[in-house]
């Protein structure tokens, strides 16, 4: 089955209203996609957002990732990166990421609860790629 059509069944099943993808180049020859994949609240006045990224690496070398550098602005609000805790699951160390794709997740978490579980938009203000 198409990766792209079992996301979306993904997304129905977790309840958000659409598909927001976000496509963002922080490096020259390395290109990312990111969705949001799953949107919880599990502590009061605290939303959860799982998104699931994929890392285009077109460069001869090989990138490294660091997680915890990731910011992404979701509704206006500024994320952060969910450490130490059994919702990471994107590496918390530096990563060397070989030239191809590779498919990862990470959970942010936002100091607001979002109405109704809706992410109208975000934008990657720092991807944690160098």
């Amino acid at each position: 089955m198409n990766k792209y059509i079992l996301f979306l069944i993904l997304m129905m099943v977790a309840g958000c209203s659409e598909t927001v993808e976000y496509k963002y180049q922080p490096l020259e020859n390395v290109g990312v996609n990111v969705f949001v994949a799953k949107i919880e609240v599990k502590e009061e006045g605290k939303t959860f957002i799982q998104f699931k990224y994929v890392i285009n690496n077109n460069s001869p070398s090989p990138v490294t990732l660091k997680p915890a550098s990731i910011r992404i602005i979701v509704n206006g609000e500024k994320s952060e990166f969910v450490r130490n805790n059994d919702l990471a699951s994107a590496p918390e160390a530096e990563t060397q990421l070989e030239k191809g794709d590779s498919e990862h997740e990470f959970y942010l978490m936002v100091n607001k609860v979002f109405e109704n579980r809706e992410i109208r938009e975000f934008r990657v203000v720092n991807f944690g790629l160098k």
